[in-house]
Formats: C-alpha cells, structure tokens, sequence
C-alpha cells in the first residue's frame, strides 16, 4: 500500500518517527520536515552511542518539537548476557552454561541484544505514546530488514516506511540536497549505534577501522572482546574438524 504523507497523516493522529542518527532515518527525518509538529522523533540511547551519534542526535532534538529518548542500559545487559555475536557457542550463551557450567566469557545472539536493548524498549515507547504510526527508515533492498511492508498493522500500531523503495544512492542525493552530510559514513555503510557491538561483523568492519582512528581506547576494549570471541568459536570448530576426520 503506498499513500502520500497527507494520507498517512489525516489516518493517524499519534504518530512515532524513530531514528537512529543513520543515513536512512534521517532521510525520512527530513522527507517529513511539514509534519514534524504532528511527529514524535524517538531516538533509542542504550548507553553505549557512538559520541558522534550523541552530537547528531542532540542536533535533532533541538529542530524537532516533539522528542523522546528512550533510555536502555546495553553495557549493563551484555555484561550479564554476554558480548553479541554472529556465530554462537551455544555452551556460551545463557542457557548452554546452565546445562554445561564453565567459567568461559559470556555470548549472546546479536538478535538477543538488539531486541533487548534497541527493539523492546522502542515498542514500550510507542505503547505509552498511544501512537498508532510508527514511521522507520527501513528500505527494501536492504541485507537486513523486517520481512513486512508499509501498511503492515499488528496490536493497533501501522508502519510505513517512507522510503523502502529508494536506492542507497537516492538516499545519499536526497541528503545532500537537503545539505546533510554525515561524516562517518565515509568508513563505514551503517549507522554507528553502540559502539561496543561486536556483531554484524559482516559490514562492521569499517565501523572497527573508525573506532581505531577516531577512539583507539574503545577500540582496544573492543579488540579484546573480538579476540575472545574468535577464541571461543575457534574452539568449537575444533571438534567439528575432529568428528569430520573421524568420519572420514
């Protein structure tokens, strides 16, 4: 279902805009501009953004009229929960070291984390809102993406996704018509959510690159936990290569 915003908008009275401080979100930030007094701009700090996500943000905060920082505590969590990660150990992860106790380093599934301290607080937020439009940023030729549309309504709530049609390159135009830059993406193609994320190691590693340019102390916090990690699966797949020779 595609309508124009005025469509949307004469349909929803409540309605959620959430950002990240990435390229994609801010582009519906801007693709809104005439109904920013009809938005909620909700933005999720989970205690560990990047500092120029921080700066970014409170750029935000200060154009728009209606603002609300959702708060999480993602370096407590993974403390408890473990480092996310691409690949799990399952013997790592919460449940495996209650069945197998060992004193090895704690891992999660970056899913776990993200739901936990971005995805989970962020629908709170629009349930105490009452907003029945949530508005993201989300395009279709995305790798990663919710499998709905525009349209898709579940518990009251609709979304729409403004832009799941454009290019990354219609993005990036867009923004620089509206004068937008954001300097980091000269590293990497994602949005620098927090900064100790050891997932999604598949386009996060420009984020590293930056992180050892620009922070070199968090980059050697999170250099230790990659090793660890890379430890840890790297002792697992030696029993795999074990029960593949043994068998052979």
């Amino acid at each position: 279902m595609k309508l124009d915003p005025a469509s949307w908008f004469a349909q929803h009275r409540n309605v959620a805009l959430q950002v990240s401080g990435g390229k994609d979100s801010t582009a519906c930030l801007y693709l809104l501009r005439d109904y920013w007094d009809r938005v909620t701009v909700m933005w999720a700090n989970t205690g560990a953004a990047m500092p120029e996500t921080v700066e970014l943000i409170a750029k935000i905060r200060e154009m728009v009229p209606h603002f609300i920082e959702v708060k999480s505590d993602q370096p407590a969590q993974i403390a408890q929960a473990g480092l996310p990660v691409d690949i799990l150990p399952v013997r790592n992860c919460a449940i495996g070291r209650w069945i197998e106790p060992n004193k090895e380093a704690r891992l999660q599934s970056y899913i776990e984390c993200c739901a936990t301290n971005i995805w989970a607080p962020m629908a709170r937020a629009v349930t105490e809102l009452g907003a029945t439009l949530v508005i993201r940023g989300q395009r279709n030729s995305e790798k990663r993406r919710a499998p709905i549309r525009s349209g898709y309504t579940a518990d009251g709530v609709t979304v729409w996704f403004p832009i799941e049609d454009w290019t990354e390159a219609q993005v990036w135009d867009y923004l620089k018509e509206q004068g937008v830059s954001i300097e980091h993406y000269a590293y990497t193609q994602t949005s620098l959510d927090c900064w100790s994320c050891t997932a999604y190691l598949d386009e996060n590693v420009g984020k590293m690159r930056y992180l050892k340019e620009r922070h070199p102390h968090l980059w050697e916090i999170q250099r230790a936990n990659l090793e660890t990690i890379r430890g840890l699966i790297a002792s697992q797949l030696v029993d795999v290569e074990r029960a593949l020779y043994a068998a052979a």
